[in-house]
């Protein structure tokens, strides 16, 4: 099994004859996103927060060991057909894991919450295959998986069975669920040419079917020299959704009325990024932050039931910074390295979502897992950890953390 990396997947959307462009969607998809109606989104900035970063822009450490209050651990079933290559995304839900995986350019991965193997939906040219996975919801209500497997929505049953697919009229990076339809992150320029004045805006919301509700967020980068991928992330909980950007320092929050307010804004003090270097091209970007001390925002910010957790940029001193924060008293940590004990706790790689008050990520089966005592495992979950091979699946955790007072 290969050994498994984090990384964000690269999309990238082009057309090279003009005449494709027009093209794309026919007169009827066109018309039934009902264009003429569209609101423009009006941002709310009244109840706006200042979360003022100034002590956690150096080098430091933080103990997340001391932060966490309890840890569940779920090994995945190994067998010659759940083997995961390099993890893209986790998405733990009440009774299923989801497991996107780099498997023949992309896979999902279904297993049941105590890590039994379901099923793995490929990728193929059949209807209930996968085409271009860029990324995925699970509908709580319906019970359906949702992949956007542009270019359209396909939706499963919880154990990963193909259910139907509906193509969508518009081009986008990504998407998430709301309680009336769906948001998207657009794609801008010319894919969504049709939307004639909105073709630039990033956030489209729309109805169940399709139809284009509000519009707005125009793009703030340099369009023909900005290549970025997964440039937008939703992260729901309970029915509200927080929204962030690549460059972005704001964090905003939609509500299913159609509108956006602005929720955070996040304060790098004199180390902030000059906002004309994203008016720019990538190359001078990215040397003037290779040769100044700027700390940035790509939008990875994911929210439980208690806390938040996102993470900082700097590629002058190449290192990231991890923060958690607390949602109630508004307390936070955290640093540039993590100081964690592995004989009582598994070392936390990437946060990549949450479920209820968890945060979730992974261990790899190296040999530390043998240190693990019984802290907060019992003997038997112990005891199947230490029967564990290095080339075994990863094990899936989900770890609470302590109210910060």
């Amino acid at each position: 099994m290969n050994k498994i990396y984090f990384f964000l997947s690269i999309i990238f959307v082009s057309c090279s004859n003009p005449s494709e462009k027009t093209e794309k969607y026919t007169q009827e998809e066109i018309l039934s996103l009902n264009l003429d109606s569209t609101m423009t989104i009006k941002i709310n900035n009244e109840n706006i927060k200042v979360i003022h970063l100034k002590e956690f822009l150096k080098k430091s450490t933080f103990n997340l060991g001391d932060l966490i209050s309890s840890i569940k651990t779920i090994p995945l079933e190994t067998t010659n057909e759940s083997l995961i290559s390099e993890i893209e995304y986790i998405l733990v839900t009440q009774s299923y894991i989801y497991i996107q995986d780099a498997f023949q350019g992309s896979s999902i991965l279904v297993f049941d919450n105590n890590g039994k193997f379901i099923k793995r939906i490929i990728r193929g040219q059949a209807p209930e295959n996968l085409f271009k996975v860029n990324n995925f919801v699970f509908d709580n209500k319906k019970e359906e998986l949702i992949v956007y497997n542009t270019p359209y929505l396909s939706f499963y049953s919880p154990e990963g069975d193909f259910k139907r697919k509906a193509r969508v009229p518009l081009s986008a990076y990504s998407f998430g669920l709301t309680k009336n339809g769906y948001v998207f992150h657009a794609v801008n320029g010319n894919d969504n040419r049709h939307f004639t004045s909105n073709k630039n805006n990033q956030i489209l919301i729309t109805d169940t079917l399709f139809k284009l509700k509000s519009t707005g967020f125009p793009n703030w980068l340099s369009k023909e020299n900005f290549r970025h991928g997964k440039s937008s992330y939703f992260n729901n909980v309970n029915d509200s959704m927080l929204i962030s950007f690549n460059y972005n320092d704001t964090i905003f929050q939609y509500n299913n009325d159609y509108k956006i307010s602005a929720k955070y804004v996040l304060d790098f003090d004199k180390h902030k990024l000059p906002a004309d270097l994203l008016k720019g091209n990538y190359s001078t970007l990215l040397s003037e932050l290779e040769s100044n001390n700027y700390y940035f925002f790509m939008g990875e910010f994911v929210e439980n039931g208690t806390h938040e957790f996102f993470r900082l940029s700097n590629h002058y001193h190449k290192y990231f910074t991890n923060i958690y924060r607390d949602k109630n008293t508004g307390k936070m940590y955290g640093g540039t390295n993590i100081a964690i004990d592995r004989a009582f706790y598994p070392n936390i790689n990437y946060t990549y979502s949450s479920y209820e008050n968890s945060f979730v990520s992974y261990i790899s089966n190296d040999d530390y897992i043998k240190l693990l005592t019984n802290k907060y495992l019992s003997v038997e979950m112990t005891n199947k950890l230490k029967s564990l091979k290095a080339d075994d699946n990863p094990s899936i955790i989900l770890y609470e953390l302590k109210k910060f007072d």
